[in-house]
């Protein structure tokens, strides 16, 4: 096998609660595992990296007033 190549899998999840709690299950998340203090994107968007290089971010959805909380890991895909 060769060393592979980056993949990404998604998964959806709904929760109640708007943007405040979102932003709270953000800042939640960020702590607990071991992340860099977020940084501000504007427009009430945050990011930061995780120390296995996860990236995660909180952004607001103003068409459906449902929050996003997007978590981006990358996992090693084996090739022949």
């Amino acid at each position: 096998m060769s060393s592979g190549k980056v993949g990404k899998k998604s998964r959806q999840y709904e929760k109640t609660g708007g943007f405040n709690q979102a932003n709270q299950d953000f800042d939640k998340l960020v702590e607990d595992l071991g992340g860099t203090p977020p940084k501000s994107q504007g427009n009430g968007i945050g990011s930061t990296k995780l120390p296995d290089d996860t990236s995660i971010s909180v952004r607001p959805d103003i068409t459906t007033d449902k929050p996003t909380i997007q978590i981006d890991i990358l996992t090693q895909v084996a090739t022949d």
